[in-house]
């Protein structure tokens, strides 16, 4: 958020507020809303966050707190942000190659260098890269690594996640826990797949397998809502083990402008016809 101290640089031309692209300051405040900066030149100006256009809501203005790095020939980085005229992306990792004098020379990993002389953005739009989150790791590969997971983050410690950080790892993984036991009990019970409206409705948000019977429950749920939003809905939002049982049950469309309590197929005449027909009537 706007913490005191940290900086805003903004991404877009905000006209009706008075800022344009490329302008940075200071937080020094909020009141009433409104983001106090301390501009380069001395100027306190006021922002509003709420008046952003809907279309730039996440990408009008980049907010950082400031940090000293001290940087060496060898170093590994990585971008903050993007400078997509230079192809430097958001993420993305990069090496120093070397230091002279005010200028930082960087090889990125399409192998191509580039200059960072005193005062150029990306200078401020970078961070050592020794250790990342899972999310930066994702096609990333190294010989060796630790990998370093805690009960706290329960919600980070799935099977997905787990996934992807050991196999970044060629070599040599080793991992690092504060409950050995505790963290391998979540990462079996936590997929770490995307949670269905319906799951989180019912609040089987914590990756457990649901029982039999909130299963049944589910399923009569599902039906109902197949009737108005057709079978694949249902379908859709079903976890394996609910989709292999409802899927014995088959889910049928209400009948447009019939009453709601009125089926479009009834299920029973429906069997009786197939009976009558296997007997040759």
């Amino acid at each position: 958020g706007y913490k005191e101290g940290r900086v805003v640089a903004f991404e877009a031309n905000l006209t009706r507020q008075g800022f344009a692209r490329g302008e940075r300051g200071t937080v020094i405040g909020v009141k009433d809303g409104k983001v106090e900066l301390a501009m380069p030149n001395g100027e306190v100006r006021r922002f509003d966050p709420d008046r952003l256009p809907r279309n730039l809501k996440h990408d009008a203005v980049t907010i950082f707190e400031r940090k000293e790095i001290a940087l060496h020939q060898g170093d590994r980085i990585r971008w903050t942000a993007k400078d997509g005229a230079r192809g430097l992306l958001n993420g993305d990792i990069a090496h120093v190659a070397r230091i002279d004098g005010d200028t930082i020379t960087v090889t990125t990993s399409d192998g191509k260098l580039h200059d960072l002389a005193r005062g150029d953005p990306m200078l401020e739009r970078l961070d050592l890269a020794y250790a990342i989150n899972v999310h930066v790791a994702q096609g990333m590969t190294a010989q060796n690594g630790i990998i370093m997971m805690s009960e706290r983050e329960r919600m980070l410690n799935t099977s997905a996640s787990f996934l992807v950080a050991v196999t970044r790892i060629a070599e040599n993984a080793t991992l690092v826990t504060d409950n050995p036991d505790r963290v391998e009990r979540q990462v079996e019970t936590r997929s770490g797949a995307k949670t269905s409206a319906l799951e989180t409705a019912r609040g089987d948000t914590n990756g457990d397998r649901p029982n039999q019977q909130e299963v049944a429950a589910m399923s009569e749920d599902l039906k109902k809502l197949a009737e108005k939003l057709g079978p694949e809905f249902a379908l859709a939002v079903l976890t394996n083990k609910e989709r292999d049982i409802t899927l014995e049950k088959p889910l049928y469309r209400s009948e447009r402008g019939r009453g709601s309590g009125e089926r479009e197929i009834d299920r029973e005449r429906q069997l009786e016809r197939e009976r009558d027909l296997e007997r040759g009537r």
